[in-house]
């Protein structure tokens, strides 16, 4: 999904000899790096064309011919290129950022996005010559696991509340994300106009998740390490996006949590597509994901509706769907009460566990292949803007 966000920019290279430029495809080409099982390759032109993949944003204006398209790579063609800027966009597909990062540090890659602060940093220091830019994430931005709420053990709101109190969303933020972020038990920010300080707070307190799972009925009664109820054990499988070592490192950590408190999780990676696929049919026990909010009656009748088929969380709540039937005919001031009480009793009811908003996406550009693709807001240029060396 594109998103318009305001881009700034800080340079993190040093006044040394950059590494050796590898052997690139003749032409000016420009080669962007992309996780396998992120971009489709049979749908490559309408991703882009259609605004819908995030690089689209960057293939720029003019007009793109689709060359190639393969498992491992896609090629598009500008029409007329002008002197001195890129005729060819080659997308190369990688099993993993670790695998990604590789190819941007040998050169093999011009550009790449991640939301990993650990490779930003390792790329950082092992090539001046890639120059390290930072994109501002926009409003309402949540990282978060979703539950399929009609799920056996997710139906429980007494179990939903409890997954959330036992994650350590400050440990997550200090070790992986270098306090890159802010926690949060909700999908709005502080600086939203519908914020309440009221609301309630999921902070870190795996005793008061043990005891609502004892409430519910969870025990361990047959001293395995893991809660029982009705001779089922307290277990599911958690997805996450295939070679991505944030989320990876995120869903790893989030086991451990669980684990202490008597949950059994196994975590799967899978391609993206796949996981918004399984997303989509409701076809999942949990997930770690993005959302980004939009405060409106209509992207929360999207998200909670339970009439709605885009509800991916399979949410269904009697406050919520009343509150979204009086909008369309309610006056502006309640309408954002009405708001305000449906984002209220989601943070009540956990469909999902929010973990936390991330501040900076980062973007990875080599500036021993291109120059001038940054223009004076500070702002990337698309590619066909981008000057190629001599």
């Amino acid at each position: 999904m594109a998103r318009n966000r305001l881009i700034g920019y800080i340079t993190l290279w040093f006044l040394i000899v950059p590494l050796p430029v590898k052997a690139q495809i003749p032409g000016s080409s420009i080669i962007i790096g992309e996780l396998d099982g992120r971009f489709d390759y049979r749908n490559a032109e309408t991703l882009l064309t259609a605004n819908i993949h995030p690089l689209a944003r960057f293939v720029g204006p003019r007009a793109v011919h689709l060359v190639k398209e393969s498992p491992g790579e896609i090629v598009f063609e500008y029409e007329n290129p002008k002197p001195h800027q890129p005729k060819t966009v080659i997308i190369r597909l990688f099993p993993s950022e670790l695998a990604l990062m590789t190819a941007i540090i040998i050169d093999e890659v011009d550009f790449a996005i991640t939301e990993s602060p650990t490779i930003a940093n390792d790329i950082h220091k092992s090539n001046p010559a890639i120059r390290v830019l930072f994109q501002l994430n926009p409003p309402n931005y949540v990282k978060m696991i979703a539950y399929n709420n009609q799920n056996f053990i997710f139906k429980s709101l007494n179990v939903r509340q409890a997954l959330s109190h036992a994650i350590n969303k400050s440990n997550i933020i200090n070790s992986l994300l270098n306090k890159q972020a802010t926690k949060t038990s909700g999908p709005i920010d502080r600086n939203s106009k519908y914020y309440d300080s009221g609301f309630k707070d999921f902070d870190y307190a795996p005793r008061d998740a043990l005891k609502l799972l004892h409430i519910d009925g969870w025990n361990d009664d047959d001293k395995d390490g893991i809660l029982e109820k009705n001779n089922q054990e307290l277990s599911f499988t958690l997805g996450y996006e295939r070679g991505n070592l944030l989320d990876e490192q995120i869903v790893r950590m989030v086991k451990v949590d669980w684990n202490k408190i008597g949950i059994d999780v196994a975590i799967r990676p899978l391609p993206r597509l796949e996981l918004q696929k399984n997303m989509q049919s409701v076809n999942y026990d949990a997930i770690i994901t993005d959302m980004q909010l939009v405060e409106t009656i209509e992207n929360l009748r999207f998200y909670w509706g339970s009439q709605d088929r885009t509800n991916m969380f399979n949410f269904q709540n009697v406050t919520v769907d009343h509150y979204l039937s009086l909008a369309p005919r309610a006056d502006e001031k309640t309408r954002s009460k009405l708001i305000q009480g449906i984002i209220n009793t989601v943070i009540q009811e956990q469909p999902a566990s929010y973990l936390f908003f991330l501040w900076l996406d980062w973007y990875f550009v080599n500036s021993s292949r291109f120059e001038q693709f940054v223009d004076e807001k500070g702002e990337l240029r698309p590619f066909d803007e981008w000057i190629v060396k001599r």
